[in-house]
């Protein structure tokens, strides 16, 4: 091999090695030793920094953009299964009588209008295993998920525990609860027209049965707190009445109340005596001497009337020496007769307030307080709503679009950085 041969096989070597495309080199016509051209030698750095060319953009958009979204597109229009829905809306009512909700004795102690959340607890009961337990026992909701009919990747493998049946269910029925209009809406979500319309309408079912056994249930709390009220009304009668029994008793007075007013009437006329008494002697002494018998007998009279006077006050209010008060006084037994008072007369008209509502409460119990009122019932579908085939496609479309247009700004950038 002449050296001329070698170095030509050099210099492609080299292209090879730094470009994607290699140039044609008539390498024999260079002398030894000349290095190569400038413009050659500017096409093989060209070559180096640039990228792959259009070819792994193709290839790139095919495989991250096109194929999956075409996958996705050949699903949702030839593939998926077509689901039917049935759907109703219903609300909680409750059927308040008006002298239960104007009653200001019994306010508070009555049942209040749950009827919001009431609505609520029935949509998480449409939404729990509670409902697709009762649900086996009239409809087979593995077999009507599980439909052969349905593709392999919307249907329910009936294989599957419960726990995955109750997944499956949150996804084909949609309930909520609507504020602004006190209303509970419930879509049913299923494979053919029949198994929707029985399983919306078994779910209507057993929310009206829900619903009655909750106003059961109140109607029997009610009247079972208006029983205990009562009861306790009257234990506490009872002891008001016996309280005060017993301060009559230990005082011996039937009414100290009127025992004060008599006693403070006979001490207002003492005094009125005691100062006509006093005025008399006053005036007898100008005229008599002061041994004077009719003096004498003043002076006894006005010691008797102080005497008595003293006696009654003691009974009213006495005070001890050095001016404290005790309290083995009338005005002590009067304080402990108005509070057994004031308690007596107020477990009296508690006790009548609970005599009233638990009339009230049994009375109501033979009526239906809650009730569910059904404003759109269940009907057969005649088109399938899901799945939306126009619009899942363009999704698919839209999201791996993006996903490539992500992927080559990340590689150009990375390239940019090299």
């Amino acid at each position: 091999m002449s050296l001329q041969q070698v170095r030509t096989r050099q210099v492609e070597g080299s292209i090879a090695a730094g470009a994607n495309q290699v140039a044609v080199v008539d390498a024999a016509a260079l002398p030894v030793g000349q290095a190569l051209p400038e413009p050659l030698a500017s096409t093989f750095a060209h070559e180096r920094q640039k990228p792959h060319g259009p070819r792994w953009g193709l290839i790139s958009f095919l495989l991250i953009a096109v194929i999956p979204a075409l996958i996705g597109v050949c699903y949702f229009w030839l593939v998926a299964a077509d689901q039917y829905v049935s759907e109703m809306r219903f609300g909680i009512r409750t059927a308040e009588t008006a002298s239960m909700q104007n009653s200001s004795l019994l306010r508070g102690l009555g049942v209040a209008d749950q009827s919001g959340t009431d609505s609520f607890a029935i949509v998480q009961y449409i939404q729990s295993r509670e409902i697709i337990d009762q649900l086996q026992g009239t409809i087979d909701l593995r077999k009507a998920f599980g439909h052969s009919d349905a593709d392999f990747f919307s249907r329910f493998n009936p294989k599957k525990p419960i726990e995955d049946l109750v997944e499956f269910w949150k996804k084909q029925i949609d309930a909520y609860y609507e504020n602004s209009t006190g209303t509970v809406v419930v879509r049913v979500r299923a494979f053919t027209r029949e198994d929707s319309l029985a399983i919306a309408k078994a779910v209507l079912a057993l929310s009206e049965q829900l619903v009655n056994d909750l106003s059961a249930r109140a109607r029997r709390d009610s009247v079972k707190f208006s029983e205990s009220e009562v009861a306790r009304a009257e234990e506490r009668l009872l002891k008001a009445q016996v309280a005060m029994r017993t301060l009559r008793d230990a005082e011996g007075i039937l009414d100290p109340r009127k025992t004060a007013e008599a006693t403070m009437t006979l001490i207002a006329r003492l005094r009125n005596e005691i100062s006509i008494t006093k005025t008399e002697m006053q005036s007898q002494r100008a005229f008599l001497a002061a041994d004077s018998p009719i003096l004498n007998i003043m002076r006894t009279r006005l010691t008797s009337l102080e005497s008595e006077l003293a006696k009654l006050q003691n009974e009213v209010t006495s005070q001890a020496p050095g001016g404290t008060q005790r309290n083995e006084t009338l005005s002590r037994v009067l304080g402990a007769y108005e509070n057994a008072e004031i308690e007596k007369q107020f477990s009296e008209k508690y006790y009548a307030a609970t005599l009233e509502m638990f009339q009230k409460a049994r009375m109501d119990s033979e009526r239906q307080q809650k009730y569910l009122a059904t404003f759109v019932r269940p009907s057969l579908a005649e088109d399938a709503l899901y799945p939306k085939r126009g619009k899942n496609a363009l999704t698919v479309i839209v999201l791996f679009l993006g996903l490539w247009v992500l992927c080559v700004l990340v590689v150009s950038s990375i390239r940019d950085h090299l």
